[in-house]
């Protein structure tokens, strides 16, 4: 059996770890590869080089942490982000990220969620399994 734990998640934005975030998605811009096909049925593949990609932050809306990624929005900042799972093997660096904008922001009876997007070259990202129980 293999085991996922959220606490062994580590999002570092600059020098500050993030601990009030509900979720994180990973992405790039764009596919590794594209493929075209000519007249006469041959293929060709084209490897993609762009390395474009963002982190995707979900945060309570109670969470300090937003109040960091305001004054990284505010700053204009680019910044080291890293996305590390301990309990796994997955690992995402974006070396110079910018927080691109301010999330849509609800206040109403209940608390809710603030979605952040930093985006910037990502250098490294390795989409890994989790260790197994031992």
């Amino acid at each position: 059996m293999r085991t996922y734990n959220p606490e062994d998640v580590s999002i570092l934005v600059g020098i500050s770890l993030l601990t009030g975030w509900n979720n994180v998605r990973i992405g790039r811009a764009e596919d590794g590869a594209m493929f075209s096909a000519g007249t006469n049925g041959e293929i060709t593949r084209t490897i993609n080089l762009n390395k474009l990609g963002s982190f995707v932050l979900t945060m309570q809306q109670s969470s300090i942490d937003n109040e960091t990624l305001s004054y990284l929005e505010i700053s204009k900042a680019a910044i080291p982000v890293s996305v590390i799972d301990k309990s796994g093997t997955t690992v995402a660096i974006i070396d110079l990220g910018t927080v691109i904008k301010i999330p849509d922001s609800d206040l109403g009876k209940e608390a809710g969620t603030r979605e952040w997007t930093i985006t910037g070259e990502m250098t490294a990202a390795f989409i890994g399994s989790n260790n197994l129980n031992t």
